[in-house]
């Protein structure tokens, strides 16, 4: 039985809720507890972020289940994006879901493309929704690892 979800903008009061369920998503990759630790440090989710993003969740019996931000750049500089799902949550359509509310919002602000920065398991997935990989850049995270760039095409993909 497919879980019925509704998809709400964020509060600025969840960033506690939005930080936990990163780390949840990404400890579902394989990621050491320290890397998931330094990744929570670095990609921590603020209310000031929140405030400068398009940012929805996605819940389910109440409970947020996922959620996508976007803070667009109005230059060809990295948009800084957080897209994350609980694993017990894949696979229901809330990412898609969710990538689309949020690409209809950035569609009428008149953004035209966005590049960002997405974990190397999730490309698939972002290919999927029509994304392109244009390049990579060594993560803030882990020493040494390469991280895929991203450009979506807003304009392209209607």
């Amino acid at each position: 039985m497919k879980n019925h979800y509704v998809i709400k903008k964020v509060r600025p009061d969840n960033t506690t809720i939005l930080n936990n369920i990163m780390a949840r998503s990404l400890a579902m990759w394989g990621y050491t507890p320290q890397q998931i630790e330094k990744a929570a440090e670095v990609l921590k989710i603020t209310e000031e972020f929140l405030d400068k993003s398009v940012c929805y969740v996605a819940k389910i019996d109440d409970l947020i289940k996922g959620f996508f931000c976007i803070a667009p750049s109005r230059s060809e500089a990295l948009s800084e994006a957080k897209f994350y799902i609980e694993p017990d949550s894949i696979r229901l359509g809330l990412g898609t879901t969710l990538w689309n509310k949020v690409i209809h919002e950035l569609r009428t602000e008149e953004v035209k493309c966005f590049k960002f920065l997405i974990d190397p398991n999730a490309q698939g997935f972002y290919e999927k929704l029509g994304a392109t990989r244009i390049g990579e850049q060594l993560s803030d995270v882990t020493e040494g690892y390469m991280i895929p760039i991203m450009k979506y095409n807003i304009t392209k993909n209607k």
